[in-house]
């Protein structure tokens, strides 16, 4: 997920129409070249490969670069206060992280 949020940003702020990302993984088919150049460019500063994400002893654990959604839409949200605390309430779709839904909230 960090390698996938890094592509998040770098697409964002290279401005690049990219509604959905592929997680990094093996196997992954990036078809546009600009998102190619900065999942390559990642993944060498990282210094990992697409077999790095193959596990032979425990296959259920290998990671599939599959697509997900760049942004997704937060629904129900319901804030409560009380004197030093916001609580939050919300559903995000299977995949999406509430640590980024609220950064996004209080960006």
């Amino acid at each position: 997920s960090l390698l996938w949020n890094r592509t998040l940003e770098k697409v964002m702020k290279d401005r690049i129409d990219a509604d959905r990302i592929p997680m990094i993984g093996f196997g992954m088919e990036i078809k546009d070249e600009r998102l190619k150049e900065i999942i390559d460019e990642i993944m060498k500063k990282e210094s990992v490969t697409e077999r790095d994400f193959i596990i032979p002893p425990f296959p259920e654990l290998s990671a599939e670069g599959v697509e997900r959604d760049a942004f997704v839409e937060i629904k129900n949200l319901k804030v409560k206060e009380d004197r030093k605390t916001v609580f939050l309430e919300f559903f995000l779709p299977k995949g999406s992280y509430a640590t980024e839904a609220i950064k996004f909230l209080f960006s």
